[in-house]
């Protein structure tokens, strides 16, 4: 069922090909598609340096108004990181037909995956790079890896699909399984652990609590994260007449709310909390997807003082958000 692919949709316009490049997808933001580094100036935040997490502090306030939380994949041949790059607004994923042709020279090669480079000028032109230089990425286990930088772009095909991916240069060998990155703050939590529990006592008081009667059970899953003391669980389901949905439920010595509903559109299939607050509660990376398809990306959820808003864009703008001056300090 699940079928890892992701769907491009990060939007903008350029003037040359703008008349050929109209249609817009009502899809998400985050999608999908050895030579010398590509030079490149976007949108960041920071300088690239090094983060000691031994001298991290605790930070219970985001203080930058914009930033960055997305997946961050890996090519373990290469030991080189990468993430999605989407379209600048104004574009949608059927452009990459139309730009593709600018791809120069193959990178990697291994049977029904190719890499091929792609110019950094004519990356510049059409895809959005913003925040993806001076990435700080973490793996599964909250640990800081390393603080990365564009080393190119690279027009990627594989048996899923074509797609463009931005390759992350680490000075260190990232350790771990899955990685996740943030850039645009430097507000790290100084300890965060998460660990899904498999109980069946959980699951069932839950589901109770949800109280939808459920036609197919896509998904369910309960994750406990410290120093919140408190248990995220999400369920996924049909529900009568086929109506997908999915519940974020809060569990705590406090009981149980319901703090996200998607209502027969996409499912959640996975949640990660990421080592940021807000409004005092873990900013959450969320697996999505439309059940029985390919569909399926990934998207920060952040928290605005009722409930979950997953935004569907791996750029958050806290400026959007309602945020409790005295629950972040």
């Amino acid at each position: 069922m699940k079928y890892f692919y992701l769907i491009l949709i990060l939007l903008a316009a350029c003037a040359t090909r703008k008349d050929e490049l109209q249609e817009t997808a009502d899809l998400p933001d985050t999608m999908k598609i050895t030579t010398q580094p590509d030079s490149v100036t976007t949108e960041t935040s920071q300088d690239i340096v090094a983060i000691d997490e031994s001298e991290e502090k605790l930070f219970t306030k985001i203080e930058a108004k914009k930033f960055l939380v997305d997946k961050v994949y890996y090519f373990p041949l290469t030991q080189e990181a990468y993430v999605w790059v989407g379209f600048k607004e104004g574009y949608d994923w059927k452009a990459l037909d139309s730009v593709k042709v600018y791809a120069d020279s193959i990178v990697y090669e291994d049977g029904e995956t190719t890499r091929t480079r792609y110019p950094m000028q004519k990356a510049k032109e059409y895809f959005n790079l913003d925040l993806l230089d001076g990435i700080s990425i973490f793996n599964e286990s909250h640990v800081f890896q390393s603080q990365s930088k564009i080393k190119r772009i690279e027009y990627f095909q594989d048996v899923l699909g074509d797609q463009m991916i931005a390759i992350l240069e680490t000075p260190k060998t990232l350790k771990g399984e899955q990685f996740y990155g943030i850039n645009g703050t430097t507000d790290f939590m100084s300890t965060l652990s998460s660990q899904v529990i498999n109980d069946e006592k959980i699951r069932q008081s839950v589901i109770d609590f949800i109280n939808q009667p459920s036609e197919y059970d896509w998904e369910f899953e309960s994750t406990y994260i410290e120093p919140f003391n408190t248990t995220y669980s999400f369920y996924s389901f049909a529900a009568e007449g086929n109506s997908e949905r999915s519940y974020i439920v809060e569990s705590s010595d406090k009981g149980m709310i319901k703090l996200a509903e998607t209502n027969n559109e996409y499912s959640i299939w996975e949640l990660s909390p990421v080592k940021i607050q807000v409004n005092n509660h873990p900013v959450l990376l969320l697996w999505l997807g439309y059940p029985e398809t390919d569909i399926e990306w990934y998207s920060p959820a952040v928290f605005d003082g009722s409930q979950f808003i997953i935004t569907n864009d791996r750029i958050i703008d806290l400026t959007k958000f309602q945020i409790n001056e005295e629950a972040s300090n």
